[in-house]
């Protein structure tokens, strides 16, 4: 080893290290799967409960947990994303899994499936609904491999009860527009 600290070829298992970087040079980004968290605004359609006296909004803030998984990461790229999300108010439950294509220009599109739970429980009334459904999205990223902005839109049907004589439908699935945060370095 000479002085300046570098490894020659041929010493300590031939190997070589990375040298400083005076000139701030970018590094080669090594990408392994990692969480992802979120929160955005879902509009369902729920409104029909209120015939039922049942206090429900059409809109709701879920936070999300999604684990993010690379297939290839250049540019263009292509990864899948996934995982619950969950309301703040209201008993609303979602599991959404997705495969993404991100091209030159940062726009994401994609295909995927998902799983929505709504319950409501009052004196006079137990509601406990889930619909499964595919997904397409469309987002942004706005900082590369950092933050997106996605928009992921149910290709789903009203679900539909009659009850004492009055049919109702309700969509616990819904239009989702969410920003993203990676948390890997």
């Amino acid at each position: 080893m000479d002085t300046s600290g570098t490894v020659k070829a041929g010493e300590e298992g031939d190997t070589i290290p990375l040298a400083t970087n005076p000139g701030k040079l970018s590094r080669p980004r090594f990408e392994s799967f990692h969480l992802v968290l979120g929160i955005g605004g879902m509009v369902s359609k729920l409104s029909e409960l209120e015939k039922l006296r049942a206090d429900e909004n059409n809109l709701s803030i879920p936070f999300l947990v999604y684990v993010y998984v690379p297939f290839l990461r250049e540019d263009p790229s292509f990864y899948f994303t996934g995982g619950w999300e969950m309301a703040v108010s209201g008993g609303r439950t979602s599991f959404k899994a997705l495969f993404l294509y991100q091209n030159r220009y940062k726009i994401l599109m994609g295909l995927g499936f998902g799983r929505s739970w709504f319950s409501y429980e009052s004196d006079d009334l137990i509601i406990d609904v889930s619909q499964s459904y595919p997904l397409l999205a469309i987002g942004r990223n706005l900082d590369p491999q950092r933050v997106d902005l996605l928009l992921t839109v149910p290709i789903a049907s009203s679900l539909q009860t009659t009850f004492e004589g009055t049919s109702y439908h309700i969509r616990p699935a819904g239009i989702q527009l969410s920003l993203l945060v990676s948390l890997r370095e």
